[in-house]
């Protein structure tokens, strides 16, 4: 990610930073463009069309001081700036009776993420965004930029309807069969080595198949692949991703095939999450 301030191109995952390359490092064109819809590139906008307007930005760069996140809140708390410009840390618990109007900026982005859960996340943040404004005694208005108007999850969480979200979004779950009808597990391959991760997990994979095949009524395990962020901190990832209902004795399984590995010292760092979290 650029970070222009910092004049670095900067990984969010794991903080690795390196200078901008004049060449693309894969096929070594000289064209490089710097795209972005971050803060920075939000802040050089509102600075085109509100010249006179003072704003500040609450993001990772700016709320690295452990006392900036008070400080940049009493700020505009006390009407010292007309305009906070933040990521998803100002979508939540923050009460303003002078903040009229909130804006959502490319709504798309966290509805397109690889993970069964995006509908679920836009829902409760554009939600939980538009909720800032209109608190006090002055009314609110939220403006939702998006690609995608017609979108039933962008349609329901502008008219903060959660029954109708919750009906149709659990209708879709049950169909394609995702939690809470079965649940998820991830299993992550990671190592230094771009073969050993992608050998481990694939022999990992064969060895499930096989503790699996008692048990098939209740699971579905698919391919190892790259994981969606292959490399993390100098290390690259591999997955696998199964689904199905639980059961104690598939269950076991899983837990003495992983054990088997974990003794293993020649086999990559692996780790398996139930339901989790993040899908990356």
């Amino acid at each position: 990610t650029d970070h222009k301030y910092k004049n670095k191109l900067m990984c969010h995952y794991c903080d690795y930073m390196c200078e901008y390359p004049s060449k693309c490092p894969s096929c070594g064109s000289g064209y490089i463009k710097h795209f972005g819809i971050g803060t920075q590139r939000v802040a050089e906008e509102i600075e085109k069309i509100f010249p006179d307007a003072t704003y500040l930005r609450m993001d990772a760069d700016t709320t690295s001081d452990r006392t900036a996140h008070e400080r940049i809140l009493n700020e505009f708390s006390n009407n010292n700036v007309d305009i906070l410009i933040g990521t998803q840390m100002v979508t939540k618990g923050l009460d303003f009776e002078n903040v009229t109007l909130v804006g959502v900026l490319a709504a798309d982005m966290s509805l397109n993420q690889d993970d069964y859960r995006a509908s679920e996340r836009t829902f409760d943040l554009i939600t939980q965004v538009c909720g800032r404004a209109g608190r006090g005694k002055y009314s609110g208005k939220a403006i939702i930029q998006t690609y995608n108007p017609d979108d039933d999850t962008i349609h329901f969480s502008s008219k903060h309807d959660y029954k109708s979200f919750y009906e149709n979004e659990i209708a879709f779950r049950q169909m394609m069969f995702y939690p809470p009808f079965c649940e998820f597990i991830n299993i992550t391959f990671t190592d230094k080595s771009y073969d050993v991760a992608k050998s481990t997990c694939q022999n990992f994979y064969n060895d499930l198949k096989k503790a699996v095949k008692p048990y098939l009524k209740y699971i579905e395990v698919f391919s190892p692949n790259e994981a969606p962020i292959k490399m993390i901190n100098d290390k690259y990832r591999f997955r696998i991703l199964a689904k199905g209902r639980y059961n104690k004795d598939l269950y076991n399984e899983i837990s003495c095939l992983y054990t088997k590995y974990l003794k293993n010292s020649k086999n990559s760092n692996i780790s398996v999450d139930v339901n989790p979290q993040n899908m990356y």
